[in-house]
């Protein structure tokens, strides 16, 4: 927080000099001119500090990286975190504000805080625009949330809370909604996969972290319909990683991922399935998330040839699935290992899609060095290399078969031996009801 009380410091000098040296209908600029060449470290005509301050490995220096905040929305993030962790920081904003009593941040504070200019000041009062990158992305809030800007108050965001503190977002889904969140202990680094895959997997973080700028400030949103949502598909065969891909993209930026359970959503009764959805949507629109549709083809499959009023029926609900997908402003996820049998109409709206391949030699044996945690006492003469070369195994797989041999070398001997391991990946090929290769040699 030391850059954060650098700028309340300057601002406080400022204040004070212009108190005692500005004239009826001078500009505080003139009256500070001196002041703003102090070396606080701070950079820029408004005496801000730059992004470089924020290049730690803390979870909030990581908001501002990922979110790509400019210096201005990276201090009023700053500026409304820290009153939570020292109260010291609610009586300076006191000492920045013009109306008596006010002990926390308010959008008057922000303004005085963020705006040393004229141009700076009115910059400011854009910060906390409902629309705006720091309440639009869920990093702050305004409370009362229908008041002015200047005089609501700023708090962190429950979604930022939930992040900055490792915890999960409080509330969540109602228990009659058919959805379950993805918590996971992956990484991106946990995802063994090519090249081209890894990147674009990296272009669907570029659609979330870059939203607002590209939608809002370069105006994409008001030039075009269908353009505030992101819709990927992911499809390869079983095993191969595409939920687990989905959730660590969520939980990459921060933002909670939903596996809807499409069983519970499609109803027998005509005009349940609609209903089902408008919940469903009506829900994620309010609640920041990935959507993540497993055996997608379920939902958004092809559209039938009409011969009774049921067809009628079924397609009026992929149709009412379409406008909902094309209106929701998040990330929808489908995920299916039958890429033919989705819907042309579904195909065609992707905006991304990801081939999830069965892995190659160089990708097995990465995943099988990364399986077995460091704590496993694994025997030294086992052959990862041999393994990666002879088994074709998926990701999901090589963890079971390596999970199924911890358990049996801690049953007998506590140390993962060849033995346990052709034992694991046995029972992975006939789980899938193939033949393992035979011995070799």
């Amino acid at each position: 927080m030391t850059a954060l009380e650098a700028v309340i410091g300057l601002r406080l000098e400022e204040r004070r000099a212009f108190a005692v040296h500005a004239g009826p209908g001078a500009e505080p600029e003139r009256a500070v001119a001196a002041l703003m060449a102090r070396p606080l470290g701070l950079e820029g005509t408004e005496g801000l500090p730059g992004t470089a301050t924020y290049s730690g490995d803390g979870p909030l220096a990581r908001v501002v990286r990922d979110c790509a905040l400019d210096p201005a929305e990276a201090l009023t993030v700053v500026a409304a975190v820290a009153p939570e962790i020292d109260e010291k920081f609610g009586q300076y904003y006191g000492l920045l504000s013009d109306r008596p009593g006010v002990l926390h941040l308010t959008g008057e504070v922000v303004r005085n805080l963020c705006g040393r200019t004229f141009a700076g000041r009115l910059a400011a009062r854009d910060l906390l625009a409902a629309h705006g990158r720091l309440r639009g992305a869920r990093l702050l809030d305004l409370q009362p949330a229908e008041t002015t800007a200047l005089a609501g108050r700023v708090t962190p965001h429950r979604s930022l809370v939930a992040f900055l503190t490792g915890g999960s977002v409080a509330g969540g889904p109602s228990a009659d909604l058919p959805v379950d969140r993805m918590d996971t202990v992956h990484t991106l680094d946990d995802i063994v996969v090519p090249g081209q895959v890894r990147r674009q997997l990296g272009a669907v973080l570029e659609r979330v972290r870059h939203k607002h700028t590209v939608l809002e400030e370069w105006g994409f949103a008001r030039k075009h319909d269908g353009v505030r949502g992101t819709l990927v598909l992911f499809h390869g065969p079983p095993g191969t990683g595409k939920s687990m891909t989905a959730a660590v993209l969520g939980r990459t930026v921060g933002v909670p991922a939903y596996r809807v359970d499409v069983s519970a959503l499609v109803s027998k009764y005509i005009g349940e399935t609609e209903k089902n959805l408008a919940r469903l949507f009506d829900w994620a629109e309010e609640e920041e998330c990935f959507l993540v549709f497993d055996e997608a083809d379920a939902v958004f499959g092809r559209r039938t040839e009409v011969s009774d009023a049921r067809d009628r029926y079924a397609n009026q609900e992929v149709s009412y699935l379409l406008q909902r997908v094309e209106r929701h402003p998040g990330v929808v996820v489908l995920t299916t290992n039958l890429l033919g049998n989705l819907d042309d109409a579904f195909s065609r709206r992707i905006d991304l899609r990801v081939e999830f391949p069965p892995p190659g030699v160089a990708e097995r044996l990465a995943i099988w060095r990364g399986v077995l945690p460091a704590a496993v006492p694994v025997a030294p003469d086992i052959d990862l290399v041999g393994l990666a070369e002879r088994y074709q195994l998926t990701g999901a797989e090589i963890r079971d078969a390596a999970l199924a041999a911890a358990y049996a070398a801690a049953a007998n001997g506590r140390t993962v031996t060849t033995e346990h391991l052709a034992s694991g990946i046995h029972a992975a090929f006939a789980k899938s009801g193939r033949t393992p290769p035979p011995a070799s040699g």
